[in-house]
């Protein structure tokens, strides 16, 4: 089992926090950014722990466009789905 976690969940949060290994050994978990800043992610298992820092930026005007872009297609889609559905 491997416990993960965050020093600063105000910029970056870990999920699961808790993970039992697969066959191979491995665990997986995922980091997600939530606000600008830094933190470290600690990893636990067996009494064996490392970090490792990360960083999330500012979304650039271009990822700002990119999420704009995708939902309008998803709201599109969905509004075909709807008519094609009635």
């Amino acid at each position: 089992t491997v416990t993960f976690s965050s020093d600063n969940t105000g910029v970056a949060t870990v999920a699961p926090a808790t993970v039992v290994t697969g066959a191979n050994g491995e665990a997986r978990s995922t980091v997600t950014g939530v606000s600008r800043g830094d933190a470290n992610i600690t990893a636990t298992a067996d009494g064996v722990t490392a970090s490792q820092p990360v960083e999330v930026p500012d979304i650039t005007i271009i990822g700002l466009l990119l999420l704009a872009l995708l939902l309008i297609t998803a709201t599109a889609l969905r509004q075909r789905r709807a008519r094609a559905a009635a």
